[in-house]
């Protein structure tokens, strides 16, 4: 057996999870079915917009977001939504003891849209949210067996479409909710839903099979309408109303703003494309600084599969097969799931990042355990050889997603059209 002992202190990967797909527009978050011109859609869009000068837009590059109607300085006040309104995982139930925190706050979710259509409790919900979502979870079957992916991200899609299948299906009927409402309501979550570390010290965790380290997690109504935009220039903080006890959600201005411009937040600062595209549902150009994060990663086994391409005789098939097999390997690195540790690589400086020079140096470190001189060449040369086939699996993909393009529905094109985007996008990166 091979021992990893010098390696295991020093692993630390970047895994890549939270996945969901849509159009390279950062407007478009896979979702549908809402009408904008519904006068319940504008009034409830309205009980939050309208009292702070902001109103919804259909901007010619993002499509629908919030400008502002005023001019607006740094330190503005631009919205404020009142605590009470977040919507939050039910706590203290123990049906959700087994699912998610996202599972959990999906569950609270169809919770609220049963009361909504009884009493309108909470309105936002039944009138606001899409109806629909277009997303890799709920991609058609045939669809998704003619797509030929890099094994990185198919592995990682299908983990999501695994984990959300089995969500659907297990309990619906039983607690008066459909697999097609389990559908809706995780896809809302999924795509709408923010960290919340302000609630943590009010929220359960024993309810949960997400560790009790977990940051809570929210939908806040009026905040999901704003587009996403690197270094956005607002700042969202949880405050207490100086006039009465009532807390609410803040969000201010740090730069200024003219009247008729467009307001945005940053749904993450360090997400690279892939993390926008499955999680929110757009992607965005790598060029010009649109998205300063252009990473590109690889498995476990691409890795492996690349070591024995340039050294056949050090990394045949059976030592590939045992390290995928090996027990301090296995569960981190071979196990599929959402979670799962990858290797990534920084596209915009051209080198690899922290995972990749772990992942590099175990590489160098298990030749040398398998009986070989150390090979100062090898980490350049297993580098090489990912990129050369990540090339090939490029054209690959990009083709296949073409092709299914063709004969696709009209409302799976924004959905394909940004999946080949990132693709391309990829591409440039490494070309």
């Amino acid at each position: 057996m091979i021992l990893l002992s010098l390696l295991a202190p020093h692993w630390w990967l970047l895994g890549l999870s939270i996945l969901s797909l849509s159009s390279s527009s950062s407007s478009n978050d896979g979702s549908s079915g809402t009408d904008t011109n519904n006068k319940n859609y504008e009034s409830t869009a309205d009980k939050y917009l309208k009292p702070f000068d902001l109103e919804l837009y259909d901007f010619p590059d993002t499509g629908r977001g919030i400008r502002t109607l005023v001019d607006r300085s740094p330190g503005d006040i631009l919205l404020q939504v009142p605590v009470e309104d977040t919507i939050t995982a039910i706590d203290n139930n123990d049906e959700y003891i087994s699912l998610s925190q996202e599972q959990q706050l999906a569950m609270t979710l169809l919770h609220h849209l049963r009361t909504d259509q009884k009493n309108k409790h909470h309105p936002y919900v039944s009138t606001v949210l899409p109806k629909d979502h277009y997303a890799i979870w709920n991609l058609p079957e045939s669809m998704w067996e003619e797509l030929k992916l890099p094994r990185c991200y198919r592995e990682s899609f299908l983990a999501t479409r695994q984990m959300v299948q089995e969500f659907v299906s297990s309990g619906a009927d039983e607690d008066g909710s459909s697999q097609k409402d389990r559908m809706w309501a995780f896809s809302m979550v999924r795509s709408r839903s923010i960290a919340v570390p302000e609630l943590e010290s009010s929220s359960s965790t024993t309810n949960t099979k997400q560790e009790s380290s977990t940051v809570p997690i929210a939908l806040i109504p009026g905040l999901d309408l704003f587009n996403h935009q690197f270094d956005a220039g607002t700042l969202l903080q949880l405050m207490d109303q100086p006039t009465g006890p009532a807390a609410h959600w803040t969000l201010t201005s740090s730069k200024s703003y003219s009247s008729g411009d467009q307001i945005y937040l940053s749904y993450g600062d360090e997400k690279d494309n892939w993390k926008l595209l499955l999680t929110y549902g757009f992607c965005l150009a790598t060029a010009d600084n649109n998205n300063p994060n252009a990473l590109i990663f690889w498995t476990w086994q691409d890795l492996l599969e690349a070591a024995g391409n340039v050294r056949p005789s050090v990394f045949p098939a059976r030592v590939q097969q045992s390290l995928l097999q090996h027990p301090q390997l296995y569960e981190t690195y071979t196990v599929l799931s959402e979670q799962r540790a990858s290797f990534s690589y920084n596209g915009k400086a051209k080198e690899p990042r922290e995972s990749l020079v772990t992942g590099l140096q175990m590489m160098e470190n298990l030749a040398v355990q398998l009986g070989q001189p150390h090979d100062e060449s090898l980490g350049k040369d297993i580098l090489e050889q990912l990129l050369e086939n990540r090339r090939s699996e490029l054209k690959v993909s990009i083709e296949s997603v073409k092709s299914v393009e063709k004969d696709a529905e009209e409302k799976w094109q924004p959905f394909l059209a940004s999946l080949r985007f990132a693709l391309e996008e990829e591409s440039k990166c490494i070309n």
